[in-house]
């Protein structure tokens, strides 16, 4: 029986990243706290684009504090390889959209970068768990929204009341707080 665990939500920019770390956060998984005031389920710590011993030190405060606890990132290449040991049963939910769709998310952040970010990203996460024995569950951003919150919560073993799955399902539509760039 596992009694800690570690979740991080990963993938390229525009990948669904946000929907995913949301989703988990209305089924109750704590998802941090100190996020960038331009997206309210990203936290800067893990998406700043370095590695700092301060990731080190909140891994290890939140394995303490916490049963399970997650981070989301679209930077897992600046800082998982080097703090993968201090997770604790760690389990990736990789977020997956076209590179088209993401290139064309009418973001003022897309364009070359992303097409860069995007493939480096991709790049990384292939090869880090092909290399690591960890849980893995890619969400494909176009699925439906049922499927995708059946397949986190089947992935998680989350229990849930009924009124959080449509709170949850209201959100993968694109209500409560989460939008939809197109």
């Amino acid at each position: 029986m596992i009694t800690q665990q570690t979740v991080i939500v990963c993938g390229p920019e525009f990948s669904g990243t946000s929907l995913v770390a949301g989703t988990l956060r209305i089924l109750g998984i704590n998802m941090g706290s100190e996020f960038n005031p331009e997206d309210a389920h990203q936290e800067v710590l893990f998406n700043n684009g370095q590695f700092t011993d301060e990731i080190t030190r909140t891994i290890a405060d939140r394995n303490n504090k916490f049963k399970v606890w997650g981070a989301k990132t679209v930077g897992a290449r600046f800082w998982l390889e080097r703090s993968f040991a201090h997770l604790s049963n760690p389990v990736f939910l990789i977020c997956c959209r076209s590179l088209y769709q993401c290139l064309n998310s009418g973001s003022k952040y897309s364009g070359p970068n992303t097409l860069i970010n995007h493939a480096k990203e991709i790049a990384f996460l292939g090869e880090f768990i092909s290399s690591h024995d960890v849980p893995v569950c890619f969400i494909d951003y176009d699925e439906t929204p049922v499927r995708k919150l059946d397949k986190i919560i089947q992935f998680m073993g989350v229990d849930y009341y009924h009124d959080t799955y449509k709170k949850a399902l209201r959100f993968n539509n694109g209500g409560d707080g989460y939008s939809v760039i197109n």
